[in-house]
């Protein structure tokens, strides 16, 4: 699990950092203050490359509590990944109303700097999970092509759950397609806008 985590938060950090500078970079191809043919599919490639990474990340993390804590202790494990997450959340809604330039005026943007500080606190949290947690090895009693395997898994899936996974897939890709658009940073930033 710790290979996936480990990739899994450094695409985490490209994502970011591709969100954050998709103008800089546009610019640098040869956008415009006025068109932005860029920097927009940059900003979309980096967004979804976050969303695919945050689940790497998020998935091995749930199941590395599973391998760990004995099974009195898991649901206490759930619960707190879960007010981690919440608290998460809160600290980083509090973090993005705070003037950050008038610490870090070399980042230009508010975005850069909060999406920076964000890769920092991933790299720290990544490091201490990876560092400090001892995963538990398990005895392998045939060696097969991981590719091989998770074909043969959705092949052999049952319909039900292979018609929740396409439900799923289709309603996370809707989701996460319109889910930039509903904030200003992407009207102001990537499209050039001016919500005065």
């Amino acid at each position: 699990r710790r290979p996936f985590v480990f990739i899994g938060a450094i695409f985490i950090g490209i994502g970011l950092l591709l969100i954050s500078n998709a103008e800089d970079i546009g610019k640098y191809m040869g956008d415009t203050n006025d068109v932005h043919t860029r920097a927009i599919p940059l900003a979309i490639l980096g967004f979804f490359i976050l969303d695919l990474a945050n689940n790497t990340v998020q998935g091995p993390c749930r199941a590395l509590l599973v391998d760990i804590a004995p099974p009195s202790q898991q649901g206490l494990g759930s619960s707190l990944i879960c007010v981690m997450l919440g608290i998460g959340n809160m600290a980083g809604y509090f973090v993005g109303s705070l003037q950050l330039l008038k610490v870090v005026p070399f980042m230009k943007t508010q975005v850069r700097a909060l999406f920076t500080l964000s890769v920092i606190v991933l790299a720290v949290c990544v490091g201490l999970t990876l560092f400090l947690i001892k995963e538990p090895t398990w005895p392998f009693t045939e060696r097969q092509n991981p590719i091989k395997r998770l074909w043969r898994g959705i092949k052999n899936m049952p319909v039900p759950i292979s018609r929740l996974c396409i439900v799923q897939v289709f309603s996370w890709m809707a989701w996460f397609s319109f889910l930039p658009y509903i904030t200003d940073w992407v009207g102001e930033h990537i499209c050039g806008g001016n919500p005065k």
